[in-house]
């Protein structure tokens, strides 16, 4: 669903500032690093290559921690290695994670109690085996045309969910900064009709005397810098609400962002015979 850019700079200045918890941000370079680690691994996913996906995807956790790549790595040795253990312990590691979500904490505790079912069942089978020792028997026949048929709705590789694909928490920063250098432009804009108003009202209270002024040059320079004034208040105040939604995107950018890739700003100039200013709006998806 698409939102409105405009709608989330105007959220965002409204939010105050809330102390996060200290934690060892990983440079920018690890996190690029890690994000191309986690794409060879979703590629290696998707053409069959299961046990090299789980090696990228841990060694992609190891550069820049993220709860998603847990998820990912518990999701293949589950449906694709049939690692029962390993599956357990990853998807456990990914609930304790802390930057869960909460469509796959859903599918990770069914996951997990469907798992400890299966693992049981299996224990219990070996253990009546050891103890009763089936009797060789031949097999049943079966008539070609009695086998049951199963739909591709059933097959396993349509069962099976793949790995959420790679997310990038340089998207909401990158847009942050981008928010906050149209702001200080519109700050500049007002800067600058600010200098033009008072130019313009020095050159008409010296054509005109005091209050009254009978002199249409002085009248028209007087209503310009009235324009010229409130073009300037216009852009200090958009600039500063835009450079503050700035400001929080950069700050708030979200750590799992499976869903937001693209990002697009566009900024218009608005220019009229009773204000002027910046006008600016966008998507994300």
């Amino acid at each position: 669903m698409w939102k409105s850019v405009a709608c989330a700079l105007l959220i965002a200045a409204a939010i105050p500032a809330v102390p996060g918890t200290a934690r060892a941000e990983p440079s920018p370079t690890d996190v690029k690093l890690a994000e191309e680690l986690a794409q060879q691994a979703f590629d290696a996913y998707t053409k069959g290559d299961f046990a090299p996906a789980v090696a990228l995807y841990k060694k992609a956790y190891q550069t820049s921690p993220s709860a998603v790549i847990l998820f990912n790595i518990a999701n293949i040795y589950d449906k694709k290695l049939k690692d029962k253990d390993q599956a357990l312990d990853y998807y456990r590691r990914y609930l304790h994670s802390g930057e869960t979500e909460p469509d796959l904490v859903k599918r990770a505790s069914d996951r997990i109690d469907i798992i400890r079912v299966e693992i049981e069942a299996t224990k219990q089978t070996q253990s009546q085996s050891e103890d009763h020792p089936p009797s060789p028997s031949p097999p049943p026949l079966r008539s070609p045309s009695s086998s049951p048929s199963r739909s591709p709705a059933m097959s396993p590789q349509n069962s099976t969910v793949p790995p959420v694909p790679p997310a990038s928490r340089s998207g909401w920063r990158t847009a942050g900064l981008v928010t906050g250098a149209v702001g200080v432009v519109g700050l500049g804009i007002g800067g600058v009709y600010g200098f033009i108003a008072k130019s313009k009202n020095d050159q008409a209270s010296d054509i005109c005397n005091g209050n009254a002024c009978v002199d249409q040059r002085g009248v028209t320079l007087t209503d310009e810098a009235h324009r010229a004034a409130l073009v300037s208040t216009v852009s200090f105040i958009v600039g500063g609400a835009i450079v503050a939604g700035g400001i929080g995107l950069y700050l708030y950018a979200p750590r799992q962002e499976n869903r937001m890739n693209k990002i697009g700003i566009r900024i218009t100039p608005q220019l009229g015979p009773q204000l002027g200013g910046l006008a600016i709006s966008g998507t994300w998806q």
